[in-house]
């Protein structure tokens, strides 16, 4: 980008917030309303989210035009999650005029798969290029367009047109164009507009108290500067963003208990940027250079974006107390978590006695012990029937289901929590998931379902026990399950599957001390809970919490089994 470009931006940008113009996300057409395969030809009408579509030819250069038609269609990941319009040469006119009227700085998001692209605004004679970038930095109908990620055939790439706006119209010979999805939690839009904060400042915002502290430069130095609350539009999120000039905007979670799965926005817009997890972080160019990095046991994953310019999603995997962001040219908006650790998560210590990784797989038949329930792994199962047996379970510190310590890990694989087994039938029993792609398998009480999504499952009746899904529930979250009733097993794994955090009462008659299983005799299986959980809770006979050798000699003492 130009310095000259920049500076239009800034000025823009100012001009917006002294005329208060109308703020917020403008509408979005989205086609949320519309069946998948729905088709249009030239000259047909439609609307959705009560904007006005028409649609006609592409237009070229040289004079002729050309329609062949436009469909409704599903979701085309990582670019958008829902419905799209698919574009194969033709054109798309957007009027907000009818319904909804002038629109400040709406937004849209495109996949541009080749040939011509046609661009037109306030009814303006459209603007020709080979890719979006071409538009990037130009004045249409007295609108400025901002290419704000991708820009290139094949990018997922967003753009503002940022002014005023009755409508505009977008041709495509191959692609697909779509509304860009609102963030849930719009952030620092209780905080005044144009407020100022400097190194030292604190503040509260939806109940965070914030502290501006200094940037972290490249070099190990630091530099005070400031932050500003302005309208989003930096960082692509809703209303209000915190736009930051080399300082760093530390959140105190603490109060929270802590928080997990935690999702925001940003946008940089030159010079480098500050990400600090729970005291530990580092100085970097782009966003894109956390992807994959762990910070103060929090993995980071760059969802979408990460260079320069671009509208950047950040997901933390893990619980996070604090969460220090910044950079040089740079705004930050929507900061969400699915789950707060509300003081118990961090205390769960399920498969922390299980061998770490690389020393322990487990594949399918195998077995072992947690806490002194017996597990069995299963193969993976899939709707069409087919099995997959070549995948393993294993222990590690992932956090990726927002756990503490060890984490139950499946790939392409599941595990059976055979209950009744071991320590005997369970009641309501809690257990945190977190499915990251592939088929989930789940079973209670040996009734078998394979859901798209944890979220599925809620309300369901599974072998006699109730499921709630109580945060969470799609890919990639952070799920807490409620399963109420008695469970003599549950499995639970998938294609990329993580598992924390199971607890439970132990139901049935337990006056019977030292019969784990409660099948009436102390044998075999008991003595493999005691050995299993030694050290632990889970096998303890007298009493005392503790797993050991006086265990062990009651166990010897009140044998019933062969």
């Amino acid at each position: 980008m130009t310095n000259a470009h920049r500076t239009l931006l800034t000025t823009t940008a100012l001009a917006l917030g002294c005329s208060q113009m109308a703020l917020g996300q403008a509408y979005a057409p989205d086609f949320e309303d519309h069946i998948t395969g729905t088709a249009f030809s030239d000259g047909d009408l439609t609307s959705t989210n009560d904007i006005m579509v028409a649609f006609s030819p592409v237009q070229y250069p040289s004079g002729p035009s050309h329609a062949f038609r436009a469909e409704v269609l599903g979701a085309d990941a990582p670019c958008n999650a829902s419905n799209r319009l698919e574009l194969m040469v033709m054109t798309a006119t957007f009027d907000y005029m009818p319904n909804h009227g002038i629109q400040t700085n709406p937004r849209f998001v495109s996949r541009h798969n080749g040939g011509m692209i046609n661009l037109s605004i306030n009814g303006s004679a459209p603007a020709f290029a080979m890719d979006w970038m071409a538009y990037d930095g130009t004045m249409i109908g007295g609108v400025l367009v901002k290419v704000t990620s991708g820009g290139f055939s094949g990018d997922c790439t967003e753009i503002i047109l940022e002014g005023l706006v009755k409508d505009y119209s977008v041709g495509l010979e191959e692609g697909w164009v779509d509304g860009v999805e609102p963030c849930d939690v719009p952030t620092y839009d209780d905080l005044a507009l144009g407020t100022a904060f400097w190194t030292g400042d604190t503040f509260v915002t939806d109940g965070i108290p914030c502290k501006i502290e200094p940037f972290l430069l490249p070099d190990g130095s630091t530099y005070s500067g400031g932050a500003v609350v302005d309208v989003a539009d930096l960082s692509c999120g809703n209303d209000f963003e915190l736009e930051t000039n080399t300082c760093v905007v530390n959140h105190d979670f603490s109060g929270f208990g802590g928080v997990t799965d935690v999702l925001f926005r940003v946008g940089e817009q030159g010079g480098e940027v500050n990400l600090f997890i729970n005291g530990a972080g580092a100085c970097a160019d782009d966003w894109i250079d956390y992807d994959g990095v762990s910070f103060g046991g929090v993995l980071v994953s760059i969802v979408r974006g990460g260079l320069e310019y671009d509208c950047t999603e950040v997901r933390l995997s893990g619980l996070v107390n604090s969460l220090g962001i910044g950079g040089q040219e740079h705004a930050i908006d929507c900061i969400e978590w699915t789950s707060g650790n509300g003081g118990g998560n961090d205390t769960c210590a399920t498969y922390d006695d299980m061998h770490p990784m690389p020393g322990a797989q487990y594949f399918a038949g195998d077995t072992f012990l947690t806490d002194g329930i017996l597990c069995e792994v299963r193969p993976q199962y899939f709707p069409d029937g087919s099995v997959y047996s070549s995948g393993y379970a294993f222990a590690a510190p992932s956090m990726l289901a927002c756990g503490s310590g060890q984490e139950l890990a499946c790939s392409a694989a599941a595990v059976d929590h055979r209950f009744a087994d071991s320590i005997g039938p369970l009641e309501e029993v809690r257990i945190t998931v977190a499915d990251h792609g592939g088929q989930i398998n789940f079973e209670i009480n040996g009734e078998f379902h394979m859901p798209g999504q944890y979220i599925d499952l809620d309300g369901m009746l599974i072998g006699g026990v109730t499921v709630t899904v109580l945060s969470g529930g799609r890919t990639g979250e952070c799920t807490e399950l409620l399963l109420e009733g008695s469970l003599e097993n549950l499995l639970v794994g998938g294609g990329q599957h993580f598992a924390d955090c199971l607890t439970g009462e132990l139901g049935g008659n337990q006056g019977n001390p030292g019969d784990f299983n409660n099948d009436g005799i102390i044998d075999g299986i008991d003595l493999a809970v005691v050995l299993g959980a030694w050290g632990q809770s889970g096998g303890d006979v007298n009493g005392d919490n503790t797993t050991d050798g006086a265990d062990l000699s009651m166990i010897l003492g009140l044998w019933t089994g062969n």
